[in-house]
């Protein structure tokens, strides 16, 4: 491809906390962003920028995007990479976490349920605060956490408390189904 004006963009983010109630999770923060021109094939001009940006290892995350003409290409990298389930192909501005409670669920019953805005508490987050993977704290009592960003939305199941909840109702369910059956056996037995 011949050499052509290439316009570039690198964005470095530093990870950071965000509260959202009782609830934690992982966010990207832009530490860096830096808008340049150079000459060549925009792909080339790309891998260069992505390898460069990367080397300094002073962030979290890299994002570099160049655009020539009609090509629009962008890349993603992140050099301390923490783990998560990917939310977005891109980091994705936040706007609101949205959190639903096990007893609202519980409530709803077992299959497929249609949540309410009544039963979302939403928090709105302040800031220029980026998403790009689902890394929550969460107490045991929020089953799950929606993430509301410039991108759409994205529900996350927190397991462990629809787990727990779960089994506590299926082992409170089945104690007094043995309570019942074991009533007029007229005394235990134990192995020997």
């Amino acid at each position: 491809m011949a050499r052509q004006k290439v316009k570039a963009r690198i964005v470095s983010y530093k990870r950071s906390r965000v509260r959202a109630g009782d609830v934690k999770l992982e966010a990207l923060k832009p530490a860096r962003v830096e808008e340049l021109e150079e000459r060549g094939d925009p792909r080339e001009v790309l891998m260069k920028l992505v390898e460069t940006s990367t080397r300094r290892g002073d962030a979290d995350f890299i994002e570099v995007s160049v655009e020539a003409g009609d090509v629009k290409e962008f890349f993603g990298d992140s050099p301390r990479h923490a783990g998560g389930r990917m939310l977005y192909p891109r980091p994705a501005r936040l706007l609101r976490v949205g959190v639903v409670r096990v007893k609202r669920l519980a409530e709803a019953g077992s299959g497929a349920v249609e949540l309410k805005e009544g039963d979302v508490e939403w928090h709105t987050v302040r800031g220029n605060i980026y998403v790009y993977e689902a890394r929550i704290e969460a107490p045991d009592d929020v089953a799950l956490v929606i993430i509301d960003t410039s991108e759409g939305r994205r529900v996350v199941k927190i397991q462990r408390s629809l787990t727990r909840r779960i089994f506590s109702q299926t082992q409170g369910r089945q104690a007094g189904e043995s309570q019942s059956s074991g009533s007029g056996s007229g005394g235990g037995s134990s192995p020997s």
